[in-house]
């Protein structure tokens, strides 16, 4: 009894797990595509193209901790290596895009950007 619960909330979790996946990739993409150039649209795209990286690292940090547990150590080393370097960009993105964001809302930015564009 105790193997099936621990299958059935695996699955739950793995299925609840790919859908979170889905649905990040999906509204990054949509983030993507939806800038128009405006000046919040710089940091949103380096945190949109974030997500893809956080996702792809994932997905091969979760392949590669299977196969480590198979026995598959020579995959799993490679596959967990590479997904720690996608995480680790994805995260460099992430703080490119809220730097951009944060230099955005600075005052003396603004004023500055407002005082060149009425000259």
């Amino acid at each position: 009894m105790f193997d099936l619960t621990n299958t059935v909330l695996g699955l739950v979790f793995s299925i609840l797990t790919i859908g979170v996946f889905i649905a990040m990739g999906f509204y990054a993409f949509k983030n993507l595509r939806g800038h128009r150039g405006g000046l919040l649209s710089k940091g949103w795209r380096y945190i949109s193209i974030a997500v893809f990286f956080f996702i792809a690292g994932q997905l091969f940090l979760d392949s590669g901790a299977g196969q480590a547990i198979n026995g598959i150590s020579m995959i799993a080393q490679y596959n967990i290596a590479f997904g720690s370097l996608m995480e680790t960009l994805g995260g460099l993105l992430l703080v490119i895009g809220f730097r951009e964001q944060n230099n955005i809302w600075k005052k003396d930015k603004i004023l500055a950007a407002s005082t060149v564009s009425t000259s």
